[in-house]
């Protein structure tokens, strides 16, 4: 949630609210605040410990076994257990992944997800207009409306599938 929050009418603090709250759920506490570099390097770690072998993402072997030696002595041994039939499969995958394309895709589901609890585009637009503006090179509103973002959320609230999923959820 922005710095400025206060200025913003209730219904766009709902729409951030709710989006903070899914995007916690899908694990953006991490890969949000990271570079892609560096959620791409702990992708492949996690890979790794769950005992597959993903693609090298940028982390030199030798740095690797450091950290899969630290996840194992700190991971509880029926967590591993849990993640160990994963991880061929998450390798494969991570093999095809973009990891800014997936940064991407988190955020814009969160706040599709926000737009669908609380129902107020306009409310949704402007609260991402205040973290759009608060990005360098987006002071100027029109700039920020360029944003894949705020365009993405505005397309979905214009869609006949968001009205369906509104009426989906309200009742």
């Amino acid at each position: 949630i922005p710095a400025g929050v206060e200025a913003l009418p209730a219904p766009a603090v709902h729409f951030l609210s709710a989006r903070a709250i899914d995007l916690l759920g899908r694990g953006w506490a991490l890969s949000g605040k990271f570079a892609p570099r560096d959620v791409g390097i702990l992708l492949e770690l996690a890979c790794r410990f769950a005992g597959g072998n993903p693609p090298s993402l940028g982390l030199p072997p030798q740095r690797a076994e450091a950290f899969l030696a630290a996840l194992a002595r700190s991971v509880p041994p029926s967590v591993a257990a849990r993640a160990a039939p994963l991880g061929e499969g998450a390798s494969e995958e991570l093999a095809r992944t973009d990891v800014r394309a997936l940064a991407a895709a988190i955020r814009r589901t969160g706040a599709r997800v926000a737009l669908l609890v609380t129902g107020d585009p306009g409310a949704a637009l402007s609260a991402l207009l205040l973290l759009e503006t608060q990005r360098p090179g987006t002071s100027e509103p029109t700039a920020a409306l360029e944003q894949p973002d705020l365009r993405d959320l505005a397309l979905l609230a214009l869609s006949d599938p968001f009205l369906d999923l509104r009426v989906a959820v309200v009742g």
